[in-house]
């Protein structure tokens, strides 16, 4: 199939990366992902973005001297029995390193949702502290806040900062002094979870099916029968494709990320897990991926032969990683 007709039929760009062995990047089949974003495999992905990133990216660990704790948090080590429970920060204890106390607390992590019709979302009032403190069922909270929830948990951590369920949404003295603190509630964070797909239709949740029309099938290999204005020793069947138009499609341009807060929110924290309609990116201050090319194949193969096939999404990465990267000096007003 011609290149030309082949876009026409699909309807987006493509960016191509030069003929090469097919060994050196196979193209990965999207039959290869469970088709739920809740399975084993995609949390398993998770977790070795998180220990290569833990191990290897200075820039986004948190300082030891750090000692910020949001004011109240989500409690999450009661999961299993069904409940999660709200804490005040005097109630967490300081987590230790090697035995010995430490200043600092626990890691905890945030979630990033779009409200969409707030009698559906479940939020703390002044009358309703304290049955929150005896335990949040998890019927009564939206499938995206039990998934984000029920993430947290999974991957060994046990708190996380949700708006709607850690600000007094009947106050508005705590809204000011807690809207004051949100750079540091996110800097601080461990992690974001950015719900983008549940941001078009809220029963989503984050654990979802995966939609992936066939316009998404990327990465992958395909062989052409034309070397159009190519010189004939630089052909080879075998062709490396991507979405140039992935990113914005997937993350760019959604619902939540027409959210005014969520720009500031994936500015300032140092990791961000975006749940998309087809897969899931890790976003942090040192690179992206995705499960289609979780280890960044293609962007270092691009890299190293000098070509442009990745320039439309690694220019978002390049303006992401460089706001990331100033958010220790910035001052936001909420």
């Amino acid at each position: 199939m011609a290149l030309q007709e082949y876009e026409k039929r699909r309807g987006f760009d493509m960016n191509i990366l030069r003929p090469l062995p097919a060994a050196l990047v196979p193209g990965s089949s999207w039959s290869l992902l469970e088709p739920m974003m809740g399975s084993d495999q995609s949390l398993d992905r998770i977790r070795h973005w998180i220990s290569r990133c833990d191990k290897h990216h200075k820039n986004c660990r948190a300082t030891e001297t750090t000692t910020y704790f949001p004011t109240r948090i989500i409690d999450v080590s009661g999961l299993n029995m069904g409940r999660a429970v709200l804490r005040n920060r005097d109630e967490v204890n300081p987590s230790s390193k090697n035995g010995e106390p430490s200043i600092r607390r626990p890691a905890y992590w945030t979630l990033s949702h779009r409200w969409g019709d707030q009698s559906h979302i479940l939020q703390l009032v002044r009358h309703k502290e304290q049955e929150f403190k005896c335990g949040i069922h998890l019927s009564e909270l939206s499938k995206t806040f039990q998934d984000a929830m029920a993430l947290v948990h999974r991957l060994g951590y046990r708190y996380i900062w949700i708006d709607s369920l850690c600000i007094f949404q009947d106050s508005p003295e705590d809204w000011r002094k807690e809207s004051g603190s949100m750079m540091d509630i996110y800097r601080q964070s461990f992690c974001n979870i950015s719900a983008i797909s549940p941001s078009y239709k809220a029963s989503r949740g984050l654990f979802c099916e995966r939609k992936i029309p066939a316009r998404l099938l990327y990465p992958f290999s395909i062989e052409f029968t034309r070397t159009y204005d190519y010189k004939p020793d630089r052909f080879n069947n075998q062709w490396n494709m991507w979405n140039a138009q992935l990113w914005d499609s997937e993350i760019e341009d959604t619902p939540l990320s027409s959210r005014g807060w969520v720009f500031q929110e994936r500015f300032l924290a140092p990791r961000v897990v975006h749940f998309a309609q087809s897969q899931i990116y890790w976003d942090c201050t040192e690179t992206i991926h995705c499960e289609a090319d979780p280890d960044g194949r293609l962007e270092v193969l691009a890299r190293e032969l000098g070509i442009s096939a990745y320039k439309r999404w690694r220019s978002g990465i390049a303006m992401n990683k460089g706001r990331k990267q100033a958010h220790t000096n910035m001052s936001i007003d909420h």
